[in-house]
């Protein structure tokens, strides 16, 4: 009797038939969807209220977690660590309330010879 594995962040799932693996790909290709999808509302609520956050909170790092801000905090390591334990590996929407464009501008070659 052979056994099919799927190895997924350092888990590993041990399955006897093709069939009960092939239902545990799909129940987690559907949780992965769920969760890009939250992840992309949480991104949206953030966008539609940055205004609001670089006010309050300038260059902290607001953390959003379904539509809700669970946190904020200058330094992003002490945020996760914080998170972390709180929530274990749910997966959150972080961003800085940046007060300074978060966009780079490169001249071309030719203007800095």
């Amino acid at each position: 009797m052979s056994c099919k594995e799927l190895t997924l962040s350092y888990k590993v799932y041990r399955f006897k038939n093709e069939r009960a693996l092939f239902k545990k790909i799909v129940s987690i290709e559907s949780e992965k969807r769920e969760i890009e999808e939250r992840l992309k509302h949480d991104k949206e609520f953030f966008l539609r209220r940055e205004a609001y956050f670089v006010k309050n909170y300038p260059n902290e790092y607001i953390v959003i977690m379904a539509g809700k801000v669970i946190g904020h905090h200058k330094n992003i390591e002490e945020l996760i660590k914080k998170l972390h334990k709180k929530y274990g590996s749910a997966p959150f929407f972080i961003s800085k309330a940046r007060t300074d464009p978060s966009y780079v501008i490169i001249p071309s070659r030719k203007f800095l010879s």
